[in-house]
């Protein structure tokens, strides 16, 4: 019985770092497109943001696989740390064309410095409570994903229809897809895995059209 658990641990282990794998290469796929994409526009803040943007997003999907690929050595509890810290750059990362960018001015700045200021808090916690509850990442991780919404009016302004409600399907996938990471049954990590794939495409989307 013990061995049978083991062994179907191991798979969803494969699955978990093959899918974020994918998300890796990815990744890297979309830093380039974002900065060529971006240098053409002749704008220094966009090539800045397609730069941070997309380099969260490689960090994220790399942390998350070595995680994953190496959950049965000694350093699985430092990679999972640098895995959670991960998640707290790539929401920042992911709000700053939208910032610098879209928004810029007030609004923009403001936001800025909260989602970043936010970030750090998230990374200090991290790395040196060791007491930190299993919630409390997630809290934290909602509040500033969800922070957009005091940015409603800007975001409407800035951005077509079809923009804002990509924004907000990237968002509802990252959310709904805690539920599978809570769930306890087999390779319900390997769904919130591809719900983050899903947050992830719908964000790029939107993120392209900023740069254009």
């Amino acid at each position: 019985m013990v061995q049978k658990k083991h062994s179907t641990r191991s798979v969803e282990e494969v699955a978990n770092s093959t899918t974020h794998a994918v998300g890796f290469v990815l990744g890297v796929a979309v830093l380039v497109i974002l900065v060529v994409h971006a240098s053409h526009a002749g704008d220094v803040w966009k090539v800045v943001s397609a730069s941070i943007y997309g380099a969260t997003l490689v960090c994220l999907y790399l942390a998350s696989t070595l995680a994953h690929a190496f959950s049965f050595t000694r350093a699985r509890h430092s990679l999972r740390r640098i895995d959670r810290t991960a998640i707290y750059f790539l929401i920042a990362g992911t709000y700053t064309p939208f910032t610098l960018v879209a928004f810029r001015g007030g609004w923009g700045w403001s936001i800025f410095g909260t989602i970043w200021g936010l970030a750090c808090v998230g990374v200090i916690l991290e790395v040196f409570s060791s007491r930190m509850s299993v919630q409390s990442p997630w809290i934290l991780y909602l509040l500033m994903g969800w922070l957009v919404v005091v940015a409603i009016v800007p975001i409407v302004q800035h951005l077509p229809l079809a923009g804002v409600l990509l924004l907000a399907a990237g968002g509802l996938a990252y959310s709904l897809g805690i539920l599978f990471y809570i769930n306890t049954k087999p390779f319900r990590h390997m769904l919130w895995h591809l719900s983050v794939l899903m947050g992830s495409a719908l964000h790029f989307l939107v993120v392209f059209q900023i740069l254009a």
